[in-house]
């Protein structure tokens, strides 16, 4: 990881053993989500490098694709599994989940506002 406006390198907090499948920036750019292989969700401060929230998805194999809502308070999760959840980006709970469409892993995602 870069940051861009000095070029100094910086690297992901530590995972522990997890494999890293997911990454996701919010939209101020100011947290950072990371998933994997543990059926966990980490939401850090990407200034800090600081954990702001640890969340058991109840995914059932790894995750793999991650994004935030356009005002930052959603986060969705795409998991080998088939399956798709929303969780409160600032406190964890899920918030809902789409229906199981696949037998195989959700490749990829995004959110957009409904008006």
């Amino acid at each position: 990881m870069y940051k861009i406006s000095s070029g100094e390198e910086s690297t992901l907090p530590d995972q522990g053993e997890m494999r890293l499948q997911g990454v996701a920036f919010s939209p101020d750019s100011k947290r950072l989500a990371t998933a994997g292989s543990d059926e966990r969700i980490r939401v850090w401060d990407s200034g800090s490098g600081r954990n702001l929230l640890n969340i058991l998805s109840g995914d059932h194999g790894s995750i793999d694709v991650l994004a935030f809502s356009q005002d930052g308070k959603m986060l969705v999760s795409g998991s080998e599994d088939g399956t798709a959840k929303i969780f409160d980006a600032t406190s964890g709970p899920k918030c809902g989940h789409c229906p199981e469409t696949t037998e195989f892993c959700v490749p990829h995602l995004a959110m957009t506002a409904i008006v």
